[in-house]
């Protein structure tokens, strides 16, 4: 809403498919609004992933449906909801379908010894992934095309990282990054073509891949082709990192991040969803 043609384009479309709308003006405002909205048992997020990881705990999963209307740089839960833009949002606010909707548990433990809890509805991720979306926030501006550029400029480095699936032993492996999903995108990066919001799993995807193959690979996901990459699925996923690093989670950074874990919910709430995804 900070853009004036986003406003004059869409927000009056938007007063009109909504019952009542709340703008919010800084980080927790969302949150806060939320609690107290108990009456309304449907909630559009007008923003991006990050609206999204910061109301999801104020939403109450047994009386409240969620969509999302994509407004922000990366889009993961709309695209996978089937928004990739405002009008299929705004349309599917009174023609589409509800539907349950997995959602991820995280628990990361920070380099001094604090502890992260939250709830997740798209990706989690460490290493190349988390550096680009990082590096995004320089090129605000650019809207998506922001994250294609950050991804140009931003080079893979190999860590030792310690996974661990399931009930699976522990392995330590060289990646230059991991990206665990509960949608099928990654922003604009259709990344798990398998994975679906309600299939009760985890997707994980294991990167070491040189800057050069990393950049190949990026454009043949864009191409809708897909490059030949460890991905697996779970309940869930423990790790642990060779060094403190930014987690990435659901579009905001969580800083010197040592090890963390991550759970599948199955069916842990509704969701507004295009009719035909």
């Amino acid at each position: 809403m900070r853009h004036r043609a986003f406003r004059d384009t869409w927000l009056r479309r938007i007063r009109y498919a909504a019952i009542k709308v709340v703008l919010t003006d800084k980080p927790g405002d969302a949150a806060a609004i939320l609690a107290d909205e108990h009456e309304f048992d449907g909630i559009a997020a007008v923003g991006g992933d990050g609206t999204v990881f910061e109301i999801l705990p104020a939403l109450n999963p047994n009386h409240q449906c969620l969509t999302v209307l994509p407004a922000g740089r990366g889009n993961s839960l709309a695209r996978a909801l089937g928004f990739g833009a405002m009008p299929q949002a705004l349309s599917a606010l009174r023609h589409g379908i509800e539907l349950p909707m997995d959602l991820m548990l995280l628990k990361a433990v920070h380099a001094d010894g604090r502890t992260t809890r939250a709830v997740c509805a798209s990706t989690i991720a460490v290493g190349y992934v988390a550096a680009v979306v990082a590096r995004a926030r320089n090129f605000a501006g650019g809207g998506h095309h922001g994250y294609t550029l950050a991804g140009l400029l931003t080079g893979p480095c190999f860590s030792e990282i310690g996974l661990g699936y399931d009930n699976e032993a522990s392995q330590t492996k060289a990646l230059t990054g991991l990206v665990i999903s509960n949608v099928d995108h990654v922003a604009q990066y259709r990344a798990f073509p398998r994975a679906r919001l309600d299939d009760g799993c985890l997707h994980a995807m294991e990167l070491d891949a040189s800057r050069f193959r990393q950049l190949r690979n990026n454009i043949s996901m864009l191409a809708g082709l897909y490059p030949a990459v460890s991905i697996r699925a779970g309940k869930r996923v423990r790790v642990k990192l060779e060094a403190p690093e930014w987690l990435l989670a659901d579009g905001e950074i969580l800083e010197a991040v040592r090890e963390f874990s991550v759970d599948c919910v199955a069916g842990a709430m509704i969701c507004n969803r295009a009719a035909d995804t």
